[in-house]
Formats: C-alpha cells, structure tokens, sequence
C-alpha cells in the first residue's frame, strides 16, 4: 500500500479473492486500504468487487461479477469461481439489487474523506477446500484456506456496540458507515468457518447524531438499537426491503426508550426479505426512515 500510488487513481479493487474465503479477504483489504493515507491526501474510492453488503457498510463501490445461470458450466464440470458451497454466491442476486438501490440513496465515497475506525480485534475464518472450488490451482481438495479481519470497521461513526447473548461464541462482522449526504448504513456479515458460512447474530448499538436521513441495515441481528446523540421529532417510522416498492410502517414494532430506538432481528428479517425472489439466498437489506 504505497501512498504516492494510491493518490494516483480515481478507483482501486481490492481484485482478485477466491468467493469461499472472500469475505475476510475483502474485509482485510478494505482495512489496509483506508489507513494507507493520511486523512485529506487521497479520493480514490475502494471497489470491493462482487461484495454487496460489504461495500454498502464500508461506503464502497461494487463491481458484480455473479450472474443468474447457475449449475454447472456447459461442459458439465462444477462452476470453480462461483462454486454451489458456502454461501453459493450465483443464488444470492436479491443482495445485489438491494446495494445498488441503496447506492441510488448514498453513493460511495473517496479514502479518507471522513474519520474512520478499524478495530484491534480480529476474526479468524477458513475453508476446507475441496476440488474445483477455486481458479486457484494450487488450493485443492485438503487445502485449508485461512484469512483474518477486523472485527469491525467505521466510517465517520463510532465503534458500535457489539454483544453475544449467552452460550454464543461467534461474532458477526460489523461494518457501518455515515455517508457524506448524512445517510447511514450498517452491515452485519457473515463468517467463514471449516464448510460452513455461518451468520452469527448479534446485540448491535448504532450511535449516530441524527434520525433525518435514511438508514441502510443488511444482514441478521438479535437486536439492532440506534442511539441518537440530537433526538428529532418524528411522527412514523418506516421500513421497506431494498429490493422491493412498498414500505410498512413499523412505528408500533420499534422499541423506543429515551434516545433509543431498537428494531429486532425479526422485524429486520421480516421485512428486509419481504420481497425476495424464490430460492434466493440473500441475507435481509432494508431502508429505514423516520417521518417527521
């Protein structure tokens, strides 16, 4: 990461990571990215490649490569780039129809164009590859394909609160980010762990300054709270699934204690998948508003 490079461009791709392991892969690079410069010294925006939930929670630019003709390649042997294990990345399309709506909201940003946080804690995920799971030759049946990340990562937001119930072991990802137009998305991805994409849900406190401008939430909770710093008056709160055009009024369904207002996973699940196409695997992604 040479700083005299990265002022260089308009745009950088983290590039090139194997889709059974991508999601530490990406998350690390993103991190590496944002602290390669010193705040003001750079625009360049961070294309995240084919990570949608990533890149709506890190303010970054996707570049889709998944596509609709799912199975196996027309010779008749397994699909090595987008294989059908892990996530199974060719049956999530709805996630990719909720980021680009949520990019006609707020767009993605330049490096360093607000504050961030990177945490000091790390996640550790991995694969255990089997054959014809990667475009990697050398990283076959047995190989074990290990990445790290942070924890969570921020831009202009504090550190979130993050909280396993009892008994849970495994954390979420948690990446949230304010964007320059006041819009606020936050994204809670999923883990990596031996052939198995898991998504650990967890009690999430967002703090922000304001309610006026709309919310992005992706991925599962326990609980998501948004804590304001200036509580506004507002007559109705609003969700509505990003892939979708009607919103519902969950006022009623929102817990609302002093500064807080807490949505559960089950209300984030509900309607952040509401109108998911069949047998698609996305994970949930809805726009929030509270109506003054």
């Amino acid at each position: 990461m040479t700083p005299s490079v990265i002022s260089a461009a308009d745009v950088y791709r983290t590039y090139d990571v194997e889709n059974v392991i991508a999601v530490p892969h990406t998350i690390d690079r993103i991190g590496k990215l944002l602290t390669a410069l010193p705040k003001g010294q750079a625009v360049s925006i961070i294309n995240c490649e084919d990570e949608p939930y990533i890149a709506v929670g890190t303010g970054s630019a996707i570049g889709i490569m998944r596509h609709e003709f799912n199975g196996d390649l027309p010779n008749g042997t397994q699909d090595y780039a987008f294989p059908p294990v892990g996530r199974d990345m060719k049956s999530r399309l709805d996630e990719v129809t909720r980021a680009v709506m949520w990019h006609r909201i707020a767009l993605p940003f330049g490096i360093n164009k607000t504050n961030f946080y990177i945490d000091t804690t790390i996640l550790h995920d991995y694969w255990m590859m089997e054959a014809r799971e990667s475009w990697m030759g050398n990283h076959g049946k047995g190989y074990r394909n290990a990445f790290q990340a942070p924890a969570i990562i921020t831009r202009g937001l504090e550190k979130p609160e993050v909280t396993l119930r009892k008994g849970d072991t495994i954390k979420p990802y948690i990446l949230a980010s304010r964007y320059p137009n006041g819009a606020v998305a936050i994204a809670s991805i999923g883990r990596t762990i031996g052939r198995e994409y898991l998504t650990p849900r967890a009690d999430v406190i967002l703090k922000v300054d304001m309610l006026n401008k709309p919310f992005g939430i992706f991925g599962h909770y326990n609980n998501l709270t948004i804590q304001v710093k200036n509580p506004s008056r507002y007559s109705h709160i609003y969700a509505q699934d990003l892939a979708g055009n009607t919103p519902t009024d969950i006022t009623a369904q929102v817990d609302h204690r002093g500064n807080k207002f807490t949505l559960s996973g089950a209300v984030i699940n509900k309607i952040g998948l509401s109108a998911a196409s069949r047998n698609d695997k996305s994970e949930p992604g809805l726009v929030l508003i509270f109506k003054q």
